[in-house]
């Protein structure tokens, strides 16, 4: 039996017996499936009873072929017996329906109203980290930065980092299999930056035949191409997701609230099955030039709520050397991770790396946000705003950046991370600073 699907339409009714799920061209019904007594084990196993139905059109003549599979079974059995009776052309033309089906009853079962009694037997435990300090194993963190900044080629060393564990890395890593999604630039773009990072490691002496990440060129929205991706997921096993940006992921839409959760809709379902996601993003357009500003990701503040960290990217070059500093603006699984430094020296071009260093106190106290600054400058003894300003900005500041200094440490006291002390001065409340 063959078929080809043209336009494909997928069409899910749920109820709380199961799915019925209708795939569809412009003409003609395909194939209707019924997913009934749906169950999960604690392996992770789903089971179901399931009921296939095929119609296919070839010359206005119907082809009706029913597969009932009367007992439970795993979706892989379900998988090979739909290829069998129904065609391998049908199941693998244009789409992998055995793998919708799937998605279509995690989600299902995701949606089901459901309550857990919680006790000290559960043994509850931290995430472990996939890469520390930036990401836990199994959940997401929102780095941004402006542009030009860096962002490709950190990908590039975080990437080598988690498929080699040949390489040597100052904090906690986990060997993963990382699937690069970029809507930015080019495999050529990407490919020549990563070789580039392992021919730098070779020139350190390690001996290795590096383990590449895999790499996708997106162009539809993440949500819109999940079912491809998650495809590409269980097939080629993957642990690690970066996606290289944000923006055109969403489709360009950012200040929508209900975007940012659809978006991690689908990634807080892979996160539940231990995938972890670096998601970069680009700064506010109103803040990108200022000096006064603790610039922030662009679009809705949901984005960072939504992540379980939120990471600061600023970057400065001087003469061959690339300062990158990172530092933690919110954390919500643990306490707020102090800031690090990336010193990636170049040679003769931009992309010749000569050396790459992890600086675990950051030595760039200007390239953090200002808010941090001025918690590093608190440490040795209460200032005025004057004072502060000074440190910050150097020389004489502007009256706009001594009122930004104002607002923000009006801001901080709020947050109960300064004091305003008697003789004007401001001062830290507590000497447990992240730096």
């Amino acid at each position: 039996m063959k078929a080809t699907l043209i336009k494909l339409h997928k069409k899910v009714k749920r109820s709380p017996f199961g799915l019925n799920i209708n795939f569809k061209t412009d003409n003609s019904l395909l194939l209707e499936v019924e997913v009934t007594n749906i169950k999960i084990h604690d392996s992770g196993e789903i089971t179901s009873l399931l009921r296939a139905t095929s119609y296919i059109a070839q010359r206005n003549v119907t082809q009706f072929y029913i597969v009932s599979y009367n007992r439970p079974r795993s979706y892989a059995t379900f998988r090979k017996e739909l290829e069998k009776d129904l065609g391998l052309n049908l199941i693998k033309s244009q789409c992998d329906i055995p793998e919708v089906i799937r998605q279509e009853v995690y989600s299902y079962l995701q949606s089901l109203d459901y309550v857990e009694e919680l006790s000290y037997k559960d043994n509850f435990k931290p995430p472990k980290w996939m890469i520390e300090p930036l990401i836990y194993k199994g959940r997401s963190t929102l780095l941004y930065a402006p542009k030009a900044s860096g962002k490709t080629l950190l990908g590039c060393i975080i990437s080598a980092n988690l498929e080699n564990p040949e390489i040597s890395y100052p904090f906690n890593k986990q060997k993963a299999r990382v699937l690069y999604l970029d809507w930015e630039g080019s495999k050529d773009e990407f490919g020549y930056k990563l070789v580039k990072v392992f021919d730098y490691y070779k020139r350190q002496g390690i001996n290795f035949s590096p383990s590449f990440p895999l790499y996708r060129r997106c162009i539809q929205r993440f949500a819109k191409d999940i079912y491809f991706i998650r495809r590409i997921i269980y097939e080629k096993k993957v642990d690690f997701i970066i996606i290289d940006s944000l923006v055109p992921a969403v489709g360009g839409v950012t200040n929508d609230a209900k975007v940012a959760g659809e978006f991690f809709e689908v990634a807080n379902a892979l996160n539940s099955q231990g995938i972890s996601f670096l998601i970069f993003t680009h700064v506010a357009k109103s803040n990108i030039e200022s000096d006064n500003s603790d610039y922030t990701w662009i679009g809705s503040v949901m984005f960072g709520n939504y992540a379980r960290s939120v990471w600061a990217l600023k970057t400065d070059r001087i003469d061959n050397k690339l300062f990158i500093t990172l530092s933690c603006r919110y954390n919500n699984i643990d306490a707020v991770k102090p800031p690090f430094d990336v010193t990636i020296e170049f040679g003769n071009s931009a992309s010749d790396i000569q050396e790459i260093q992890y600086n675990l106190e950051t030595a760039r106290v200007d390239l953090l946000p200002v808010a941090q600054q001025v918690k590093h400058y608190l440490k040795d003894g209460a200032k005025s705003i004057d004072q502060l300003a000074e440190e910050i900005y150097g020389g004489n500041p502007d009256s706009g950046k001594i009122q930004y200094i104002r607002n923000l440490l009006n801001r901080m006291k709020k947050r109960n991370e300064v004091v305003k002390l008697k003789n004007s001065k401001w001062g830290l409340i507590t000497d447990d600073v992240p730096f």
